[in-house]
């Protein structure tokens, strides 16, 4: 895709056909980005969970459970706080691993000061499934055993659109896109959906794709009558 102008793109498909438009609205989904953890592929929706919003509850008493603070989880560690809280209501304790990193567990020290949650800091060499249960091996050859493992990895959209327009992206990998119009960091450009946000749901999805089809709609009119768009 190429962009001419605010009101003026052009878009060359597959069978190499041009496709002339004035506005563009990304609705691409995303593509999980993975730790590089041996078998975290394998255990990944099965024993560790992304959301406890939505999975885990079959886990709920469980003696113990691990929240892995790599990736936006090491970015923002508050993020990895809250997954430990939601991991709390589940098990009886919760371990957060940092894979090595000592910054990122001072940082969690000092807002887990009065929380019971634990730190653990080895670097962790590969994730084993056990019955009910997961592995955390660490580099040192030591291991410990969760019920399950709390990560929210990263992701980035589909396609090569957004690299093509030069988009302004999220430390989490999301296509910057705030409400209420959903437009990008390109004029005329907006999106919509998984793309724009860590939190995939349908509702949101939904929800902006509404807000940035009447957005367009309002840049378009405007320009048609010669006037300043509200957007």
């Amino acid at each position: 895709m190429e962009k001419i102008g605010d009101s003026c793109f052009f878009l060359h498909d597959e069978q190499g056909k041009r496709w002339e438009v004035k506005k563009v609205i990304l609705a691409l989904g995303s593509s999980d980005v993975l730790p590089d953890i041996e078998s975290y592929s394998k255990l990944w929706k099965r024993r560790i969970y992304h959301c406890l919003f939505c999975l885990g509850y079959e886990d709920r008493g469980a003696e113990s459970a691990g929240v892995l603070a790599v990736q936006a989880l090491a970015m923002m560690p508050p993020l990895a706080v809250h997954m430990a809280d939601n991991a709390a209501q589940l098990a009886r304790s919760v371990t957060i691993f940092t894979n090595g990193s000592e910054e990122v567990a001072q940082q969690l020290r000092a807002m887990t000061a009065d929380s019971p949650f634990t730190i653990e800091t080895r670097g962790i060499s590969k994730l084993v499934e056990r019955e009910e249960a997961v592995e955390v091996v660490f580099q040192d050859g030591s291991s410990q055993v969760v019920a399950f493992v709390v990560h929210n990895p990263l992701t980035t959209p589909q396609g090569s659109v957004v690299q093509q327009l030069g988009l302004q992206m999220s430390p989490t990998g999301d296509i910057q896109a705030h409400a209420p119009s959903y437009q990008t960091s390109s004029r005329g450009v907006f999106a919509a959906g998984d793309c724009i946000s860590p939190f995939k749901v349908i509702p949101h999805a939904i929800a902006s794709g509404n807000f940035a089809a009447v957005a367009a709609a309002t840049q378009l009119q405007a320009e048609k009558y010669g006037h300043a768009s509200m957007v």
